[in-house]
């Protein structure tokens, strides 16, 4: 309850020394609920499918929103490290749900160490999701993914180290 209340949610004691993403707002993205796929058996929407909304907010934003877009082969290499979720309601088939959130990225420290997987960055996510209708509070939730990168991927990493130079020039 009393992170329904108050909003704060414990972790990401890093937040504070990552870099903020989309400038540092907070983006706002519809989702219609697609019946085939989010409803249960009572024809609300099912809340194991919350962290797949979430996902997709993720995505839009990381694709769509930010001042230099990541390509689709570079968000798919996001593999989740942790999340911690709170559950608070539930919609309706009819419902359009919004996914608000907030990212920041620990770019990770130089190394001379060549490995097979690689993992430039890992990104920070609170999100929020609410019912469009009335805006009430469905599910509150802080998300640490890795960027993964396997050392074949040469085009994959080239942006990652580009996109993340980018992003350190931007705040210095």
């Amino acid at each position: 309850m009393e992170v329904e209340r108050s909003g704060r949610i414990e972790g990401f004691e890093d937040w504070d020394a990552a870099l903020p993403l989309a400038g540092g707002r907070e983006e706002t993205i519809p989702y219609a609920v697609v019946p085939e796929s989010d409803l249960n058996a009572l024809g609300q929407v099912y809340c194991a499918r919350f962290p797949a909304v979430m996902d997709y907010g993720e995505r839009v934003l990381l694709r769509e929103r930010l001042e230099r877009p990541l390509s689709a082969p570079l968000v798919a290499r996001l593999s989740p490290e942790l999340r911690r979720i709170y559950y608070f309601a539930n919609a309706d088939p009819h419902e359009t749900l919004t996914v608000r959130l907030q990212a920041q990225v620990m770019p990770a420290p130089a190394s001379k160490v060549v490995t097979r997987l690689r993992t430039p960055a890992r990104l920070l996510f609170r999100i929020d999701l609410s019912r469009g209708s009335d805006g009430v509070l469905m599910a509150s939730s802080l998300v640490r993914k890795a960027l993964k990168i396997p050392g074949q991927l040469k085009s994959v990493l080239t942006e990652a180290d580009r996109w993340l130079g980018g992003l350190a020039n931007a705040t210095s």
